[in-house]
């Protein structure tokens, strides 16, 4: 419910140019914008992001799509594991009894993340790459 409320926060800020000129264009914009935002949410909230992308890798023409978006849900899946075991570390080594070590296990943990991140998506772009040399993408979910 939070996240409906926040989307149509935005929406109504978003309408509010379009309600200067003509109201009524307004609010059935903002009524179509939220009716789609709520789907979206119920769709998200309800299916695992690896099925979409099996169900958009179907569709010929966006393929592609589906290859891109799988891999970049894996490397920010594999991003986050990698943080959380860093900042378990950091927390096991230095502790967060001060703010200057929850300052200094931040900063060690993002000097850590940051390398790791860069390689991690040049081996993903090195797997798309070989994923492309084929005539047919395929999804793998």
């Amino acid at each position: 419910m939070k996240v409906l409320a926040a989307s149509a926060f935005f929406i109504g800020v978003g309408t509010l140019t379009i309600a200067w000129n003509d109201p009524s264009q307004a609010v059935a914009t903002a009524i179509r914008s939220m009716a789609a935002t709520a789907c979206l949410i119920l769709l998200a909230r309800t299916q695992s992001a690896p099925k979409w992308f099996a169900r958009i890798s179907k569709i010929p023409a966006l393929a592609p799509l589906g290859d891109v978006a799988l891999l970049t849900f894996r490397l920010i899946r594999l991003l986050e594991e990698t943080r959380r075991r860093a900042n378990r570390a950091q927390d096991f080594r230095l502790g967060t009894a001060s703010g200057r070590a929850r300052l200094r296990s931040a900063a060690y943990s993002a000097a850590h993340l940051f390398p790791e991140s860069v390689r991690r998506a040049q081996a993903l772009e090195r797997a798309l790459d070989c994923r492309l040399a084929g005539p047919t993408l395929r999804v793998i979910p």
